[in-house]
Formats: structure tokens, C-alpha cells, sequence
């Protein structure tokens, strides 16, 4: 159980304190009541899945920086499979950022 990654990933935009890798470490400063440990880490695998997804957007959005050049429409004309892939990483991206939205509760 890894309490930083929960922590840091869902409860980031609240005021808290992690010494070690304990929920006895954990000083909550909030003013929202401190999470209870078996809340923690039930979140884990949550909070799990969204670091990776936040990992797999960050690659995508290089593979997608790093093709700018070839957003023209006169390129794409004629490359269709290349549109077609940065159609797929745009798609990707959305998709993984609709999977971190719902698991922070984010409408």
C-alpha cells in the first residue's frame, strides 16, 4: 500500500502531511475530515490507475507534440494512415482522461 500515491493523486487539492508510508504518519490539516484508513486504501488501485493513465497521456501528448509538423492539411492528403494515427492517440487520451475524471469524482 503505497499512502503518498493515494494521497497525492486523489486528495491532492487538500492540505496534508505523509511521514513514512503509514496512516499513523498522515497529519491532516484539512478542513474536510481526514480520510479513514480502510478509505485509503481502498482508493489504492484507483489511485493506481490513474497515474498510469496520467503516464500513458503525457507519452501520447509528446508522440502528438512531436508530429506537429505534419498537421497540415496539404500533408495529410495523401498520408492517411498518419492521420489516422494521431486521430487514435487523440482518442486514446480522451478516453484516459475520462477514466482519471470519474475515479476523482470530476463531472
Amino acid at each position: 500500500m503505497n499512502y503518498a500515491l493515494v494521497l497525492t493523486e486523489l486528495y491532492g487539492d487538500k492540505v496534508w502531511t505523509l511521514t513514512g508510508n503509514t496512516y499513523g504518519g498522515l497529519t491532516w490539516s484539512d478542513d474536510s475530515p481526514k480520510p479513514e484508513d480502510a478509505t485509503l486504501i481502498s482508493q489504492y488501485s484507483d489511485a493506481q490507475t490513474i497515474k498510469t493513465n496520467q503516464e500513458e497521456i503525457n507519452k501520447l501528448t509528446g508522440k502528438l507534440a512531436a508530429t506537429d509538423y505534419v498537421a497540415l492539411s496539404d500533408y495529410d492528403q495523401d498520408k492517411t494512415d498518419v492521420k489516422a494515427q494521431r486521430q487514435q492517440w487523440r482518442e486514446e487520451i480522451r478516453t484516459l482522461q475520462a477514466t482519471i475524471d470519474s475515479l476523482k469524482g470530476v463531472v
